[in-house]
């Protein structure tokens, strides 16, 4: 096959970064002390020791040290163009996949292994939310902080999603789960579905939630969620037919939950909701899996969730709390938290407006129709990003007077609460 122009200036491009890599791993070799220096988009993602078998998940691309060689094990290149696919163990020698802009080089120091540079960042969009985290400090120097958090991420999104097809709460709401069997309850025959331990676990929560909340926390009320849209901007409002039927299917009493992982939904309309406490449950999950993994001082952020690990050079991280409303970004106040859970629920977080009214994503599961508060936020500060979400939900649905006795009865519990007017003004903070 005859090559053109742009493949010779690809194949000068390729040699030219060839000797690029193998200039920059030269710069840092020495007697002593192999290792593996990784960047992705120009961004360092972290330098490894050749000797620890470790595989490094990257955006398009999976890089494996294993028994002291290193290979580009996984390469998504839209034209194919890594190169060396095969391992390379030796001080100079590099990997390039040019399109996803990535490099692998090999390096040798004279202190033995460079640590990674810290801090380490992730950003990405997951749950339609964006997550974020700044490690600073983590006891493991070769430990991927960024592949955890993007795989954890994925893999709940695999369990709890209500509209991705490939999730398990999606094929438990629609009958498709393959491991199951026939109960009867009560003297009717129903199908039981084997789900995961998160799964089970989330749904076990919520159900849990529905009861301590007086019924304002409902993981039933997924049919009516489905008629309300809050991303688009098209600012339609479901009519009151299409919203009293989706109710007669709100209900946790649908919801069976049965030995060894197994659940029964009674009502074949009865859609199951886990977005009021997923990004807690997932949030915690997140802490422990970073602290296992070696990570001594971080904070994450999933949305309005925010997580810290230990604290920021023996200080404590300091959370802004927006402002409902603002556009200018300004903040309502500031909250110092150190492995601690700083959790806002706002109806300022998706909303439109509509012949003068408001109309937010926190829906009342008796009317079918956003809640009539007269708050606009909710921050509740404590150990677990779960408690957190499923608290300042219901804060927010009771409104300042029922919100502000509940508050103070969390005081006991260690649990701390800030809310918001309608005006954007802090109306109650229990903080010492």
């Amino acid at each position: 096959m005859r090559m053109n122009l742009r493949d010779y200036r690809l194949i000068a491009y390729i040699a030219v970064t060839l000797i690029v890599l193998f200039g920059i791993s030269r710069l840092f070799m020495s007697d002593t002390g192999q290792y593996v220096r990784i960047t992705e988009g120009g961004s360092e993602i972290g330098t490894y020791p050749i000797d620890k078998d470790v595989m490094i998940n990257l955006t398009h691309n999976t890089v494996t040290i294993k028994d002291g060689k290193v290979y580009m094990s996984k390469a998504d290149c839209p034209d194919g163009l890594c190169i060396k696919q095969g391992a390379i163990s030796h001080s100079g020698e590099a990997i390039a996949c040019l399109p996803n802009r990535v490099s692998v080089t090999i390096g040798s120091g004279k202190s033995g292994i460079r640590s990674a540079h810290l801090p380490v960042n992730y950003s990405g969009i997951h749950f339609d939310t964006l997550v974020s985290a700044t490690i600073n400090g983590m006891s493991d120097t070769y430990t991927d902080v960024n592949g955890i958090i993007r795989s954890e991420c994925e893999r709940f999104e695999l369990i709890c999603s209500r509209t991705n097809s490939s999730s398990e709460l999606y094929k438990l709401n629609h009958g498709l789960i393959n491991e199951k069997k026939s109960v009867n309850i009560d003297g009717v025959d129903y199908t039981a579905y084997k789900v995961s331990d998160e799964l089970f676990g989330m749904i076990s929560t919520g159900l849990n939630a529905y009861e301590t909340s007086d019924g304002i926390f409902d993981i039933a009320i997924g049919a009516v969620t489905d008629l309300w849209d809050f991303k688009s901007g098209e600012e339609i409002i479901p009519d009151k037919v299409s919203v009293a039927s989706a109710l007669t299917s709100v209900s946790t009493d649908s919801i069976k939950l049965l030995d060894n992982n197994y659940i029964v939904i009674t009502d074949d309309n009865t859609v199951i909701d886990l977005g009021g406490l997923a990004k807690g449950y997932i949030g915690d999950s997140l802490r422990k899996t970073l602290t296992d993994a070696g990570v001594t001082d971080a904070v994450i952020s999933l949305g309005g969730n925010v997580i810290t690990i230990g604290d920021k050079s023996g200080e404590s991280y300091k959370i802004g709390i927006k402002k409902p409303f603002d556009e200018k970004g300004e903040l309502l106040t500031t909250v110092s938290s150190s492995d601690n859970c700083v959790i806002t629920s706002g109806t300022y977080e998706r909303y439109f407006r509509k012949d003068g009214r408001l109309y937010h994503h926190i829906l009342n599961p008796s009317t079918g129709y956003p809640f009539d508060t007269d708050l606009s936020g909710a921050t509740v500060i404590c150990d677990s990003s779960l408690t957190g979400d499923i608290l300042s939900t219901t804060l927010l649905a009771k409104g300042y007077a029922g919100a502000c006795k509940y508050a103070d009865e969390l005081i006991g519990d260690n649990i701390y609460v800030i809310l918001s007017d309608n005006n954007g003004d802090i109306v109650y903070d229990s903080r010492p």
